[in-house]
């Protein structure tokens, strides 16, 4: 199966399941509902870019422990690669063979951040033709947060290089500054990171029901084909899952924000005011600026 018809087939199960909740959006103009979209994806990408300048005492012990975990995970990053390399037809990683390169399947393809960006593509231009505020919000949500997170991992990979599995010659700490190409591009696991920020959206800011296990085992089995196909660390895999999960969780529950506090009214609104960046219009004038508010 091509890769464009796996965007096809996502996408449209995708849409499919977000229809039955996905009513009327509003009597505003095709730029004015466009315009509303992609300021408030410029204003949740803001918050999430300066997060730590405001962040709470809980986020920062949350961090820690994240950070305590993944350095309990370098541990073990050589002895499992080496027992991967040894065992790589052993049962219990038979579920990951789907995700890993080479399969039948290619499933490891839907962490590609391209393919996610087609898929919410797909997703915010039904919205529009069905006028649906839900399913607008699941495209350019997932795009957004997607790219948010696609920026902070380049970002890294200019700085730190560390070595992938596969050419590491069993090394995990083959690490140094400046970063290098995309050999030395192993923290952190983009394939993961990607899926898993749209599937932390989706299943934040909707209600799927048994789809969402559905999605959250797809993040997770792309995450794990990678380390089993030696292009990451299990450390690198996991720290991809972390930042997808959280920043997928912080667009979701921003989205989310926005439509409780404009329940009752119309979606055009500016919503609750959220803090972070904002951008408005007044009139002829468009208004730039910063506020305080609503934290999540």
């Amino acid at each position: 199966m091509g890769a464009l018809r796996r965007c096809r087939v996502v996408a449209v199960s995708a849409v499919v399941a977000l229809l039955p909740s996905a009513g009327p959006s509003s009597a505003q103009s095709l730029p004015e509902k466009v315009w509303n979209d992609l300021r408030w994806a410029a204003e949740d990408a803001f918050f999430l870019a300066t997060s730590p300048l405001h962040g709470s005492s809980s986020d920062w012990r949350a961090a820690g422990w994240i950070t305590a975990a993944t350095g309990a995970s370098l541990l073990i990053d050589e002895p499992l690669d080496d027992w991967i390399v040894d065992n790589g037809s052993a049962f219990v990683i038979e579920p990951v063979h789907p995700f890993t390169e080479g399969h039948d399947a290619r499933l490891e393809e839907l962490g590609s951040g391209s393919l996610m960006v087609q898929v919410a593509g797909v997703m915010y231009l039904a919205g529009l033709v069905f006028d649906s505020q839900d399913l607008r919000d699941a495209g350019i949500g997932c795009a957004a947060a997607e790219k948010t997170q696609s920026a902070i991992r380049h970002g890294v990979y200019k700085v730190v290089s560390r070595r992938r599995p596969e050419s590491a010659d069993g090394d995990p700490f083959m690490v140094s500054v400046p970063g290098g190409d995309w050999k030395d591009h192993s923290f952190f696991g983009g394939h993961g990171a990607n899926i898993m920020t749209c599937a932390a959206f989706w299943t934040r800011r909707f209600d799927l029901g048994y789809a969402e296990p559905v999605i959250m085992g797809l993040a997770i089995g792309v995450g794990a084909g990678r380390v089993v196909d030696r292009k990451h660390w299990l450390s690198d895999a996991l720290v991809g899952g972390v930042v997808g999960y959280v920043i997928g969780k912080t667009f979701a529950d921003r989205q989310r924000g926005r439509v409780d506090g404009r329940r009752g009214e119309d979606v055009g609104s500016a919503g609750p005011p959220l803090g972070g960046l904002f951008v408005a219009k007044d009139g002829e004038r468009v208004l730039l600026g910063m506020r305080r508010g609503l934290r999540f």
